[in-house]
């Protein structure tokens, strides 16, 4: 590739005249010896003398280009170009000069004219020119309209050469105006005059007999033979600009002006640097712009970016070598030709690392001809910081001393500069510094303008204003030497130099600008922000940089001073006389610096193009080497700790590290600090030590940066010392102090909500003042001159809210201004004004809009009488007085317009629209008169900024993005949970506190779904404040009904309103239920049957069974495991909840649904009200907790893997069924230790772990592992390799059976059947949560324990009754077992030997005991008392259970909290349809007894067969999960809630059931109830109906049909013939009766009838309308040939994804929307009133309007799609481990999200989705812009992913299929941006794939972002190649719901990352 570029290294030149061809000018004079005629290689031209001399161009090309313009010493090639001008000239033809970027042409056409000595008229073109600047403009002179001929008609009527410029930026619509003056030469004007053709003139005056005067009369005006126009233009497409409309091109004769040769420039050059400069080295400059040139010639394709190498570069760096001898010429071409900011490469690099790239053959030119240096080198002459400079004599030259690294002695030089020196700046020099300094003066002194360009708050201004000062350049003396103009992106060329006003009497004038100013007083003009400039308006000022002349406006002409010289003295004029001809001299000391901010995020080349790049020498802002920072802040900030300095200097040495490390093409890894921002973090810590973290946070914009770069600068800050400060957890409160003087406090009081105002004493005692305070921070109260602005307001003194005032005040005490970001409604403007009420600051407001200006941010005009008067803006006020300027909304304004405010905050500098100058307040300005046009900025004048946070979803301008670092940031969220209750409370206080919760709850949840992309509008505080109120003044509405004045907004969006009410209904809020009517339907409580003596039991002899007993003790040290967490299973998001009292109120209080692949296997209820479930497959446990604020579960929980321990566990090894109570089943049981401790026995393995749960936010917890078999091998203490071993078999048949009616004393208690060892688990609380455990061991002489036994605790003894036969007979045994663990046998005789088969417990009365079964309850009281008193017997009562149910299944629970005996058992239901007498079978339900032993009483809960899964779903893969036993209903577990009086059912399908059982709790949830459903409904006192009589229209009829179809679309309600109406009846349409189904064309509103109408519909009616629809579903169906299962499969699939579709899809509108939304469009002839054009307005003019519109991209710049591929794993481990993980079917959940979601935005992105498996790397799956449109296509897609990854071979193809993907994704180059997502399983390690190789090819196409999302994972695979990704590369997402999340990271901000790269 850099072989074309070889033959260009050292292209011939010869020394020798070019002779072939060659061209002399002659000159043939007249009689009175004045040249009367001029030829050029035979062609001549007839020479006439002009009539104004000035308008004549002479010496057109700067002297410091050495051109000889002297007629014959012209070089060749551009007399030839002049003799071919002369042709066309002498034909009558227009000319078009047309060539790359630079002066070249413009010196050409102006060189003409001065050989032939014909006048000129220049105009230079831009977007903003308009007919009246072509035409003639209006004036007002003594109060009449006078037209003004401008230079088009000017040329043309006197016979001038009208040259034209920037052809290509003018608009399209605006040069037709000039078609006929160019064809006919003939035009019509304004004012009446008409413009004719010299010929057809002559003609009507010798052939017409018209007379001069006649035809001045009818104001016909002849165009003069020898006007003629000579057009400057780039060729388009190379270069940007508008095409030439073909009308306009017709009439032009082109010629290409390229560049000079090699042989004609080599000749200048040697003329003009021969004796100064080496021979080789103007061969080598030569030699390097042929090089460039060449380069060009190549084509886009080899050198897509690289900028054009203009001839004037070429110059300047002979010019400058000429000065500065020793300098690097690597320094000077850098400066001169940065084309590493448009390539995008910086500093030297090795040719080995960038072969096969442009950089390479660019670098190879630059080495080749010594103009790169091998490493870098600083420049070799730098500044003298120590050496002031001199003022010599007073003709402003400046003497300027350099440091020479080469030579010893410094040199001296004199140059241009101002009347006096400056005052010392703000800026403290570091060497960098005087090397910049330095380096911009050796552009000063060769007379050369430059920009200084870099990143944000690197020190632009400070250095430039630097600079300035060494000069002498100040803006302290009248007329000011150094002015700032900030522009913005609408800035006019206009603008730049003259500004139109009126004078008192109504005359306009024209009133020079600050540019303009400085040029004519030799002052320096800083351009800052001139990337936000239109490359056109840049172009504009192009004359005046390259020739220092330029046609003004107005008609002025400024021109160099030594050109006004010679010019004044060819006329004869004196200096009035040229003053009065509007003449003026430019100051040599004029210079021009532009400011540019440049960021690696966005693109420099939409305004750094060729023709500006060809303006300036550039010096790039780079940041300082670190020692020289570090020196920087501590003179800055000698207070400031040294330590904290060097933490903050290590934040940004690794924040740089970062990034790096991460790749410059990685827009993820962007975290930037910049010098600014440094400073005021140092300023901040300087003063508050301890604010360190919270202020790189909030200067960062933490909050609001993606997960990637939040987790990454998280782990920044960390790493350099820098940690989170801990906040007290006193609540702060606001007080105002007295004091004295000397500081002594004299009165202190706490700030209320009532004390508004009146915490301001008018009348202190002398000698003291008052202050705010705020923990440790005082502020003054100051006293306002006008208390009316300040602001007062309700304000109630939260937590949070007071923190952000304290944090806001500490700001307003070091001066900063200040930046307030976040979501509407969440406070901002109550908390300034809060501030400044407090602090008694007066306030102007400004609040700005999309339609805002500059000008209205600053003044306002108006015409009073004609005259153009203007008013201060509040901007304005606030500067002039010293107030506080809050400006809201200011992400609403365009960017332009806010961006003015960085001047005015950070230079304290602002030139206002009516021409008037606000300078800082420390100026030394003695001339800031109002009169003046000077405003000092008041020293207490402060700028408070409020706008929304940047990107989605609310799609401003990114403030602070563009000047966030001029201000303290501070980020405004909702409040945390307490500070928003509390403040709600204070609203509300008299809304019951669960309402308040309920709602607190509900809009965390909204923030959260907002977040995650799920919903577009972010619900704020505001709309949850104005719920409360509502409801503290009317709550008899009921929250359901009120929430309705907040989401009314969403009803009509379908997909926005599932989400909100499915939000709604799981937070228990029946909103969107329909017209439902809510009913309490709690269970009756009934008493007891009597109870009937059962049976007498006997206590036998106690001496009969004692026997002698053995107490082992474990005295090992337990062996503690560590269990670790992993992040994807903390606060992983409970989905499936269903709550139960929505519209009906009943115990059921809501569930849920566990999650998981296997079965539930236990549950458990911990102290904290925590509830733990076991599950298999995976093995692990779910900890869900408790909710303090709702008493629910809480909506997050953790997942311990269990895996750990046991990898292949399965429960089905032991586990026998349902019965909870099962000796075989595992089981988990709550211990009664104060932390969370759970019992986990495995009985297949005879093992218990004690495991402790995870606190919130943990990452690890522990288990301590105990063999309990009770076998003749020791037991006890595992050690942590046996707790593995114990995963083979065990030999003994005979399992330990574990009871845990001891747990909540810490015990548990093991037998074995027939075994005669019992052992007992003591454990007790340990350090740092982790037990203590003790093993018991207890001998049994006897036959042992039988299967079954029955273990009651009864305080403090436990009590053991089983049955076992003796000699043939079935006796009963009771056993005592004491505190000391003795246990004492007996033997009971009764008479029917029944034993109770399930539960025991004890109420109150611990020696009452209860029992029950199926059949009945059994109580006795007096046992212990008999045993105790060896009384021989007792009673046994029993109550029968009402027997009618036919029970299916039965189980029941003691629940010893409650108090309560549950008994569950399932029934049959059973439905009747109307006058059907056979019964239908429904399924079963389930009974939930609660029976009450001590009252007697006994409350039956139903739960209906809906509630459970019990139905069969098609499913996309074959599923080998294990069966759901959904034969049975019976629950595997019941546990109490402990903390809030429920009880929670764990079922067999997988659910698990909340009921609230205890009846004061039930009391007093029924009223938070009430209160949100509202007590009007619940009491029936429902208000009257309120209507309007309509006549009722058709009425349901019954002949249903589909209705007619309206071609012409028309609206129809009310009717049945049409389909797609509404308000109708019998047709398809909508908000009718008796229609098929709904149906509407959108267009027309929706009219409702009546529910009562609707109600009247029949039955039959109803039943054919439901019969139609579905015929209606099938037809559809059959059209896109897709079968009812499919259709439902296809639906069900839709289901699990819907909320994600819908995330993305927001995300993907809200671009659209941001992208469609227009601008305001100037120079209208319809539309509002322009500001900028008031004057024009009263003269006239028509182009005076502004309207808003799209606006179009420049040729170059259009939009195009983004193309995106999703490369798919549908390998055979993708089939292989689904039925263990379901990664195929999240795989395929993944591709019908990308599917629906990009659906219908084909024309904004192009997806493509492939696949690949061990078979292929590219498998076709939706081609690029081809998402199918229809489900069954999409369905398509997905069962050949399946079918595939089912039958593939095995291997992987990942890296391949990447690698084609970005090959594929960029082949063809047509696309806005480039995507590759690799979404894969992370089964790599497999196939010998390391994460490096992975991470090569992800980062192997700067063009194209690749990501990869890892959708499963075998161990930790997934998670150690994401690490080794770069940052923001790699995702680990193992659940469908957080793909939107992911997308929405590394997507949609990247997206809208676009919304500042075109500004």
């Amino acid at each position: 590739r850099i072989s074309p570029i070889l033959s260009h290294l050292n292209p011939p030149v010869n020394d020798d005249s070019f002779t072939s061809s060659f061209l002399s000018v002659s000159n043939a004079s007249s009689s009175d010896g004045e040249s009367s005629k001029v030829s050029i290689g035979g062609v001549s031209l007839d020479l006439k003398e002009p009539k104004k001399v000035e308008l004549v161009p002479f010496d057109v090309i700067p002297s410091e280009f050495g051109f000889n313009q002297v007629d014959n010493h012209l070089p060749q090639e551009l007399l030839h170009h002049l003799r071919w001008m002369m042709q066309k000239d002498k034909l009558g033809q227009d000319i078009f000069l047309i060539g790359p970027p630079g002066p070249l042409r413009r010196w050409l056409a102006l060189l003409y004219c001065q050989l032939t000595k014909r006048e000129v008229e220049y105009v230079s073109l831009s977007r903003d020119t308009t007919e009246s600047d072509l035409k003639v403009r209006r004036e007002i002179v003594k109060r009449s309209i006078v037209y003004v001929d401008q230079a088009p008609i000017r040329a043309a009527i006197e016979g001038r050469i009208l040259v034209l410029e920037g052809i290509e930026k003018a608009e399209r619509n605006v040069l037709p105006v000039l078609n006929n003056l160019l064809e006919n030469r003939e035009v019509s004007l304004e004012d009446g005059r008409f413009l004719m053709s010299h010929d057809r003139y002559d003609d009507l005056v010798k052939k017409k007999g018209y007379s001069r005067a006649d035809l001045d009369n009818l104001k016909i005006v002849r165009v003069d033979p020898r006007f003629r126009v000579i057009a400057l233009g780039t060729p388009v497409p190379k270069f940007n600009g508008n095409p030439l409309d073909p009308p306009l091109r017709s009439r032009f004769q082109a010629r290409d002006v390229n560049s000079l040769n090699a042989e004609t420039l080599y000749g200048v050059l040697q003329a003009q640097f021969g004796s100064a400069l080496p021979h080789n080295l103007i061969r080598n400059t030569i030699s390097l712009s042929e090089s460039f040139k060449a380069m060009e010639l190549e084509g886009n394709d080899l050198f897509p970016k690289l900028p054009h190498f203009p001839i004037t570069a070429v110059f300047s760096i002979l010019r400058l070598q000429a000065v500065f001898p020793d300098e690097s010429l690597s320094k000077i071409l850098s400066r001169i030709y940065p084309f590493h900011l448009v390539v995008g490469t910086e500093g030297p690099k090795t040719l080995e690392s960038e072969k096969n790239s442009e950089e390479a053959a660019i670098r190879l030119v630059l080495q080749k001809q010594g103009f790169l240096s091998s490493s870098p080198q600083d420049s070799r002459f730098k500044l003298i910081s120590n050496a002031k400079s001199k003022i010599i004599s007073h003709s402003r030259r400046i003497q300027i001393s350099f440091e020479n690294a080469k030579n010893s002695s410094p040199l001296l030089l004199e140059t241009n500069g101002g009347n006096s020196l400056g005052s010392s700046s703000k800026l403290i020099e570091m060497p960098y510094h005087t090397q910049l300094l330095g380096e911009m003066m050796q552009d000063h002194i060769i007379g050369s303008d430059f920009c200084v360009i870099g990143e944000k708050g690197s020190g632009k201004s400070v250095i430039v204003r630097r600079f300035a000062e060494i000069l002498g350049y100040s803006d302290d003396v009248s007329p000011s030497l150094f002015e700032i103009i900030h522009l913005y992106k609408d800035m006019t060329v206009r603008d730049l130099f003259q500004r139109r006003g009126t004078h008192v009497n109504g005359d306009t004038f024209w009133e020079n600008s600050a540019l303009v100013r400085c040029a004519l007083n030799g002052g320096i003009v800083v351009l800052d922000g001139i990337n936000r400039l239109h490359s056109g308006a840049i172009s504009a000022i192009q004359r005046i940089i390259n020739d220092r002349e330029m046609n003004l406006v107005d008609g002025s002409l400024i021109l160099k001073e030594e050109k006004y010289q010679v010019l004044r003295r060819k006329m004869g004029k004196t200096e009035e006389e040229m003053r009065v001809l509007s003449i003026f001299p430019i100051h040599p000391s004029f210079r021009i610096i532009c400011l540019a901010t440049t960021s690696s995020s966005t693109s420099n080349s939409t305004w750094l193009t060729s023709e500006v790049l060809s303006l300036f020498h550039w010096h790039e802002m780079k940041n300082m080497e670190e020692e020289w920072k570090k020196n920087l802040l501590r003179e800055l900030f000698p207070k400031l700790n040294s330590q904290l300095l060097d933490r903050i200097l290590l934040l940004q040495s690794n924040v740089n590290q970062s990034g790096r490390k991460e790749g410059e093409d990685s827009k993820e890894s962007e975290i930037q600090l910049s010098l600014r921002q440094l400073i005021r973090i140092c300023r901040r810590c300087s003063q508050f030590p301890n604010d360190l973290y919270s202020t790189v946070q909030r200067t960062l914009l933490f909050h609001f940066l993606p997960v990637a770069l939040r987790d990454n600068l998280h782990k920044l800050l960390n790493a350099s010392g820098i940690f989170e400060e801990k906040h007290s957890l006193v609540e702060p409160q606001l007080k105002v102090t007295t004091k004295e003087e000397s500081g002594r406090e004299v009165q202190s009081s706490v700030i209320s909500v009532e004390d508004q105002d009146s915490h301001v004493e008018e009348n202190l005692p002398s000698g003291t003042c008052q202050f705010i305070q705020v923990d440790d921070l005082s502020m003054p109260i100051n006293r306002p001159q006008n208390p009316q602005l300040v602001p007062k307001i309700l304000f109630y003194n939260v937590p949070q809210h007071v923190l952000l005032l304290k944090e806001l005040m500490k700001d307003v005490s070091l001066g900063e201004h200040i930046l307030l970001i976040g979501n509407q409604g969440v406070g901002k403007n109550k908390l300034v004004d809060k501030m400044l009420s407090l602090l008694q600051i007066e306030r102007e407001y400004i609040q700005l809009h999309r339609d805002t200006t500059v000008q209205q941010l600053t003044v306002s005009p108006s015409v009073v009488n004609g005259v153009v008067t203007w008013s201060d803006s509040p901007l304005v006020k606030a500067v002039k007085y010293g107030r506080c300027l809050v400006v809201d909304e200011a992400d609403k304004a365009p960017l332009e317009v806010v961006c003015i405010l960085k001047g005015l905050a950070e230079d304290g500098q602002m030139i206002i629209s009516d021409g008037r100058k606000i300078v800082s307040s420390d100026a030394n300005d003695s001339n800031d008169r109002e009169d003046s046009g000077i405003i000092r900025m008041h020293p207490d004048f402060k700028m408070i900024v409020l706008a929304n946070r940047p990107g989605f979803p609310f799609l401003g301008n990114d403030f602070f993005s563009e000047c966030g670092d001029c201000f303290s940031c501070h980020v405004i969220d909702n409040p945390d949970i307490n500070s928003e209750m509390k403040l709600l409370r204070m609203y509300a206080p008299s809304v019951p506190e669960s309402v308040i919760v309920q709602l607190t709850k509900l809009f965390g949840q909204l923030r959260k779904m907002v977040d995650e992309g799920l919903l577009g509008y972010p619900y704020s505080l505001r709309e949850l404040v104005n719920i409360v109120k509502h409801l503290e003044h009317f709550g008899s509405d009921g929250l359901v009904d009120t929430l309705e004045n907040v989401f009314s907004f969403d009803i009509y969006d379908s997909q926005l309103r599932h989400h909100l009410l499915k939000t709604f209904q799981e937070a228990g809020i029946p909103l969107g239920l329909g017209n439902y009517q809510p009913t309490i339907s709690l269970s009756k409580e009934s008493p007891l049957t009597p109870w009937i003596l059962q049976e007498k039991w006997k206590l036998l002899d106690k001496n009969t069974l004692t026997g002698n007993f053995t107490h082992e003790q474990n005295k090992k040290e337990n062996v503690v495991l560590q269990l670790s967490i992993k992040p994807e299973n903390q606060g992983k998001n409970l989905r499936g909840r269903s709550m139960g009292r929505l519209s009906q109120f009943s115990e059921f209080c809501y569930s849920w649904s566990v999650e998981t692949q296997g079965r539930t296997l236990g549950m458990t209820s911990t102290p904290d009200g925590s509830i733990h479930i076991l599950t298999e497959d995976p093995f692990e446990i779910h900890s869900h907790p408790m909710d303090s604020r709702t008493g629910q579960i809480s909506q997050s929980y953790d997942v311990i893997e269990l895996a750990q321990l046991y990898p292949y566990y399965r429960a089905d090894q032991g586990f026998s069924g349902f019965s909870f109570k099962d000796p075989k089943n595992p089981k988990i049981i709550s211990l009664g230790l104060k932390s969370p401790t759970v019992a986990l026995y495995l009985p297949f393995y005879e093992v218990v772990l004690i495991t402790g749960m995870p606190n919130s936010g943990s990452s690890s917890t522990f288990t301590v592992p105990f063999d309990v078999s009770l076998g003749e091998e020791p037991s006890g203490m595992i050690s942590p390799k046996g707790i593995f071993a114990t995963t083979k078999s065990r030999a003994s048949l005979h399992k330990s059976i574990m009871e845990d009616s001891m747990a909540h004393r810490n015990v548990l208690l093991f037998y074995s059947r027939k075994s005669t060892r019992m052992s007992l688990l003591k454990i007790t609380e340990g350090v740092d949560r982790i037990p203590s455990v003790q093993i018991s061991k207890i001998q049994l002489e006897g036959k042992g324990f039988p299967h079954r036994i029955v273990i009651l605790s009864l305080e403090p003894l436990t009590l053991m009754v089983w049955m076992e036969e003796q000699e043939g007979k079935v006796i009963q045994m009771m056993g005592i077992m004491e505190q000391d663990s003795k246990l004492r046998l007996y033997r009971l005789e009764s008479e029917g030997n029944k034993l109770p088969d399930f539960v025991f417990g004890s109420g109150e009365d611990r020696d009452r005991v209860f029992a029950m079964n199926r059949n009945g309850y059994f109580s006795s009281s007096g046992l212990l008392n008999s045993i105790e008193n060896r009384i021989s017997g007792f009673e046994v009562w029993g109550n029968n259970r009402d027997t009618k149910e036919e029970m299916d299944s039965f189980s029941s629970f003691w629940s010893r909290k409650l108090g309560l005996m549950l008994n569950v058992y399932s029934i049959q239901e059973e439905e009747r349809k109307e006058g059907d007498s056979k019964r239908k079978e429904r399924g079963p339900s389930v009974v939930i007894e609660a029976v009450d032993p001590l009252k007697n009483s006994i409350r039956k809960i139903f739960i209906p067969s809906e509630r459970f899964r019990m139905k069969s779903e098609p499913a996309m893969v074959k599923q080998e999960s294990y069966p759901r036993f959904r034969s049975s209903l019976l629950p595997i577990a019941i546990t109490s809630c402990e903390t809030e009086g429920s009880a929670a059912f764990l079922f067999t399908d997988g659910t698990i059931h909340i009921f609230e059982l205890d009846p004061e709790r039930i009391k007093s949830s029924l009223e938070g109830w009430k209160a949100v459903v509202g007590s009007k409904i619940l009491e029936g006192q429902n208000e009257p109906k309120l209507s309007i009589e309509y006549d009722e229209g058709k009425k349901a009829s019954g002949d249903i049909k589909e209705g007619k179809i309206d071609e012409e679309g028309g609206e129809h309600f009310g009717g049945n013939t049409w389909k797609g109406g509404s308000g109708g009846a019998d047709t398809a349409g909508l908000g009718g009766a008796g229609g098929p189904y709904r149906n509407h064309d959108g267009k027309h509103p929706v009219h409702q009838i009546s529910d009562e109408e609707k109600a009247k519909v029949s039955q039959e009616i109803k039943e054919r309308a439901k019969a139609m629809a579905k015929e209606g579903l099938a037809k559809r169906l059959k059209e896109i040939d897709m079968g009812k299962g499919e259709s439902d499969l296809y639906e069900r699939l839709l289901l699990q994804v819907g909320r994600e579709i819908s995330s993305l899809r927001v995300i993907l509108e809200g671009v659209e929307a941001k992208k469609k939304e227009r601008t305001w469009l100037s120079n209208q002839t319809a539309g509002d009133l322009d500001d900028r054009k008031i004057v024009e307005g009263i003269v006239g003019e028509k182009n005076i309007y502004k309207k808003r519109g799209v606006q179009e991209n420049l040729p170059g710049f259009q939009e195009k799609p983004k193309r995106l591929r999703f490369v798919m794993d549908i390998s055979g481990s993708m089939f292989r481990f689904n039925s263990q993980d379901k990664r195929l079917e999240r795989l395929l959940l993944c591709t019908l999200m990308i599917m629906e979601s990009f659906r219908g935005f084909e024309h904004k992105y192009q997806v493509s989705i492939v696949g690949h498996s061990g078979d292929s790397q590219e498998i076709p799956l939706v081609d690029y812009g081809a998402i199918p449109s229809n489900r069954k296509e999409r369905l398509k897609v997905l069962e050949r992913m399946v079918a595939h990854s089912e039958y593939c071979s095995s291997g992987d193809t990942t890296i391949e299929a990447t690698e084609e993907a970005i090959k594929s994704v960029i082949q063809q180059n047509d696309a806005d941006d480039y995507f590759v997502f690799v979404v894969s399983d992370a089964n790599l390690r497999r196939y010998g794939i390391k994460p490096e190789r992975l991470s090569q090819v992800v980062t192997s196409d700067p063009r194209v972002n690749v990501y990869a999302i890892f959708i499963a994972s075998l161990g930790e695979e997934a998670e150690v190649i994401r690490s080794g990704l770069p940052l923001g590369r790699g995702f680990a997402t193992f659940d469908t719901s957080k793909l939107p999340s992911v997308f929405k990271q590394i997507f949609a901000e990247s997206v809208l990352k676009e919304r500042t790269s075109r500004l």
